[in-house]
């Protein structure tokens, strides 16, 4: 499941008891703006960290009022161990993210910048790989360890599927900027076309360029 009906999953079985898939699913469907707000509210961590916040509501707080957006956030945030724990899940992050756009660069297909890249790396070291593997294993890994098992099980085969369906849920359409490849195919047609086109491309270059000398881990 996406990552944010995990969440809200997770809530419901502590302070409800069991509760399905297709229940949070529905749920879902006729919630639609409150789901928004949860996704885009921890769309940049980590779910076991979630959960951990989550837990930690539980046992501390209140088993009996369900926490906020803005309780689990004040949590996520608070500790300095915490803290160091999501700068090197986000470096991880990054590198694989910055591997992945780099080769398309080279390969001229490049059509968005990191962050979308760093958003549909998570996506498949998160919630595409939960549903590969027992929970409890998922739950033990590092950002690190969960993007090369990723890796591992061709997860990243599906990027380019990914990346759209990213940059769909972020900006509204499927790529921020033509590729180099496309840009080939209008030079002749339209030598302004392709200047505008290259400029935009060329802010990818200059992403990717940022995070220098990252190791090709994934076989790239």
């Amino acid at each position: 499941m996406e990552k944010v009906l995990e969440i809200l999953k997770h809530i419901e079985e502590l302070y409800a008891g069991d509760v399905s898939d297709e229940a949070i699913r529905a749920f879902a469907d006729k919630n639609s703006e409150k789901v928004n707000a949860w996704r885009e509210a921890f769309q940049d961590y980590d779910l076991a960290d979630v959960f951990g916040a989550i837990d930690d509501f539980w046992n501390y707080k209140s088993n009996k009022t369900r926490p906020t957006v803005a309780q689990l956030r004040a949590k996520l945030n608070v500790g300095k161990v915490d803290k160091v724990r999501t700068d090197v899940q986000q470096i991880a992050q990054t590198d694989y993210a910055a591997v992945f756009m780099r080769r398309d660069i080279k390969l001229g297909c490049c059509r968005h910048l990191l962050p979308v890249y760093n958003q549909a790396v998570r996506y498949i070291a998160e919630d595409m790989l939960s549903g590969e593997m027992p929970v409890s294993q998922w739950k033990a890994m590092t950002f690190a360890e969960r993007a090369e098992q990723a890796a591992k099980k061709g997860l990243f085969n599906r990027l380019d599927e990914v990346l759209v369906l990213v940059c769909r849920r972020r900006y509204g359409k499927d790529y921020q900027f033509d590729s180099a490849n496309i840009l080939k195919a209008h030079e002749k047609n339209s030598a302004f076309y392709s200047a505008a086109g290259n400029v935009r491309n060329l802010a990818a270059h200059y992403s990717a360029a940022q995070d220098s000398d990252f190791s090709d881990t994934i076989g790239f």
